[in-house]
């Protein structure tokens, strides 16, 4: 399965994209600032989500096995890391920015983020979905650099 948001900086922060490299540049950063973001978010088992639910209390047994591997014994999404490294953010060529994640890792991301409506897993929201979008925190971080870069 395959698990997307795409959205527009420019229009999300009402500022006007430079054309040309200029615009790509902003879009990287934009993207890197948002997978970071989210990353972070989800490492002190919080969503980066405005409204975004976060079940941070983990099962007995699961807790458990987490703490026996070295993890910590709330949800941070990051027993062996591998749906958070499957985890792209990426500009497109028309000047949005996508984050995106597929195959096995978009299941386990679906089950969480429940795109589908078909999970039963905790929510742990870390995608916004149609309608949603990033914390305030996150959305002024990425005002910041389209006010940096608008012409």
């Amino acid at each position: 399965m395959k698990l997307s948001h795409e959205f527009d900086p420019w229009e999300m922060t009402g500022t006007t994209r430079p054309r040309g490299e200029r615009g790509a540049e902003a879009d990287r950063r934009i993207a890197e600032l948002v997978l970071s973001e989210i990353i972070e978010h989800v490492g002190d088992g919080t969503s980066p989500v405005a409204g975004g639910k976060w079940k941070r209390s983990l099962s007995p047994e699961y807790k458990a096995r987490k703490i026996a591997q070295g993890g910590n014994s709330y949800s941070d999404m990051i027993l062996d890391g591998d749906m958070l490294k499957a985890l792209k953010c990426e500009p497109t060529r028309r000047g949005t920015v996508e984050l995106k994640i597929s195959g096995k890792q978009g299941d386990k991301a679906d089950g969480h983020n429940n795109f589908s409506g078909a999970s039963s897993l905790p929510r742990r929201e870390f995608i916004p979905k149609e309608g949603q979008t990033f914390k305030r925190s996150i959305v002024q971080k990425i005002k910041e650099i389209t006010e940096e870069f608008s012409e």
